[in-house]
């Protein structure tokens, strides 16, 4: 699931089928990512594949008959990690939803090797969590510096944080004086707020 392993499938698919793919990674820039996804979407386009990172999960409409995962793990910084069992879920997921043109949904894996691993995360129950993790997105940050146009990105976040309210107990504003300006736009996405997992 990297950006890097993307780009090489989509070429390796188009070369040995007669299909196009669209392409969905976490540094696209989000109105690249949402042209891709509408081209994927329009069944009058030749384009009928989407090779894909695990930001398939989020933020996106697509209509998605069968998901295919090549790997079952993920690039967190300058490690690979298994995908957990909710991370597994929320990309298998995509496929098949309700409303969309595919109501029922095909999850498998390329490799046969990795097919009962699958089903294993695919079985497990997924973590509970008490509250979440909310941060600004990058388009959040982007309106919210056109406010203030010579302050630099630090004291854009600091003073976000200060005048954000959450009226919820489910909720919570993410302590982003730990977080590296790199971390935070990578897992940023098109949408109001990110659902970040914290790792302690």
């Amino acid at each position: 699931f990297s950006r890097m392993k993307v780009l090489p499938l989509r070429k390796t698919v188009e070369r040995v089928t007669k299909h196009k793919c669209a392409v969905v990674y976490g540094s696209l820039p989000a109105a690249t990512r949402i042209t891709q996804a509408q081209q994927f979407n329009d069944p009058e386009s030749d384009v009928n594949i989407l090779v894909a990172t695990d930001a398939v999960g989020m933020g996106l409409n697509l209509n998605i008959r069968r998901m295919i995962f090549t790997r079952l793990e993920k690039r967190d910084g300058d490690v690979v990690i298994q995908l957990t069992p909710s991370q597994c879920k929320q990309i298998a997921g995509r496929a098949g939803r309700y409303g969309s043109k595919y109501p029922l949904g095909e999850v498998t894996t390329l490799s046969s090797d990795t097919y009962n691993e699958l089903l294993e995360l695919m079985s497990k129950d997924a973590t509970t969590l008490e509250a979440a993790g909310i941060a600004p997105s990058v388009e959040q940050m982007e309106v919210f510096s056109k406010r203030l146009p010579a302050a630099k990105f630090s004291h854009l976040l600091s003073l976000f944080c200060k005048i954000a309210r959450i009226d919820s107990d489910l909720y919570f504003l993410c302590d982003l004086s730990k977080q590296e300006v790199g971390h935070l736009l990578k897992r940023s996405f098109c949408g109001m707020f990110y659902l970040l997992e914290l790792v302690e």
